[in-house]
């Protein structure tokens, strides 16, 4: 019964947070900025 009980916390921590990131369009926003100074980065130390 215990096992369940954390089972289904660690769902909703889970859908919490998919819900705060996926829901946010400044995620995608953020996610392409590391991706561009992570390239340059790499480009920066070849």
């Amino acid at each position: 019964m215990s096992r369940n009980s954390n089972d289904r916390e660690r769902e909703d921590k889970q859908d919490t947070f998919d819900r705060a990131f996926v829901g946010k369009p400044g995620f995608m926003i953020i996610l392409t900025l590391l991706v561009i100074i992570g390239s340059i980065v790499i480009n920066y130390f070849k």
